[in-house]
């Protein structure tokens, strides 16, 4: 007599179909950007149409940016004299996850893992300042960001992406002193939670994101390099979260991507990025995209608009 096939075995199977589909579509994203000029192509674009390549000056090589990627241009938030990061001199290049310790937002826990909350901030103040289609993102005035309007939209992202900030526990486990004081463990924000928060606050504005996504584990140089080209010829910045990688102060960090001066092969492709308020440039992009390993896996999303 043949046994009854329990509930825990098809949840089994169906678990397992699910998998299979997603590595499927999976494969097939990463298969688009084999060629940078496919890429373009699902887009209605060729590289003759985009705007947004020019020549770098150092290099003399083709860099793709974005529109609006240098200081005073992209995403320049002003008035931040309680912010210590520029002491009110001059405009940041986007958020800082440092502006959450202090003033009335001062608070540990996102100075620490609020980098995934900053990045999808970017986004969103980005997305309504250069694409009419998402000016409900952000009802204010896109054309003067206070440093006030970003940590309002920053602490209502925070609701919707709530980064792990993990558990504490005594050092002395460590083998150091017992007396000494507790440390947290903490994971910040993962790519299910960045995707989840930010269709929440946008859905909540009538508006639903299409994503793309590719991670290094499955993908190579060359697609890597062509995913962020494809986008930013799109005018549409690339968000990274890059885990264990080459470069020590980039590792478990979100950061985004605003330019990249490409190479053949695609081994000194170099990057800009905003992270911490700043605009940091000549990021060697091999460092931070390829190490290998299953916690050494980097992750690249930009909207498909």
């Amino acid at each position: 007599m043949m046994r009854k096939k329990s509930n825990r075995y098809r949840l089994g199977l169906m678990r397992a179909g699910r998998r299979n589909r997603l590595k499927i579509a999976e494969r097939n994203m990463v298969n688009r950007y084999m060629f940078l000029e496919d890429a373009l192509m699902r887009s209605n674009m060729t590289e003759a149409d985009c705007s947004n390549i020019t020549v770098d000056e150092v290099s003399g090589l083709p860099k793709y940016c974005l529109s609006a990627s240098e200081y005073g241009e992209f995403l320049p938030i002003m008035n931040i004299d309680d912010a210590p990061f520029y002491n009110g001199k001059e405009p940041s290049y986007g958020g800082a996850q440092v502006w959450w310790s202090s003033g009335d937002y001062e608070d540990s826990t996102g100075n620490n893992y609020g980098c995934g909350v900053i990045a999808a901030a970017n986004l969103v103040f980005y997305l309504a300042t250069h694409f009419p289609k998402y000016k409900q993102l952000y009802d204010g005035d896109c054309a003067n960001i206070t440093h006030k309007a970003y940590m309002e939209v920053a602490t209502e992202l925070w609701h919707y992406l709530k980064p792990y900030s993990g558990f504490e526990f005594p050092k002395y486990y460590e083998g150091r002193n017992p007396y000494s004081k507790a440390y947290k463990l903490g994971a910040g924000v993962s790519v299910p939670k960045l995707r989840n928060g930010l269709d929440t606050y946008a859905m909540k504005r009538g508006i639903k994101f299409e994503y793309e996504r590719i991670k290094a584990i499955s993908s190579s140089d060359g697609q890597a390099a062509n995913f962020i080209k494809a986008s930013l010829c799109r005018n549409m910045p690339v968000l990274l979260l890059s885990l264990k990688n080459g470069i020590d102060k980039f590792q478990f960090h979100w950061v985004m991507i605003t330019e990249i001066v490409c190479q053949k092969p695609h081994k000194e492709d170099e990057v800009t990025i905003s992270t911490w308020g700043d605009r940091r440039t000549r990021i060697d992009f091999d460092e931070l995209w390829n190490c290998g390993g299953l916690l050494e896996n980097q992750y690249l999303i930009a909207i498909n608009n």
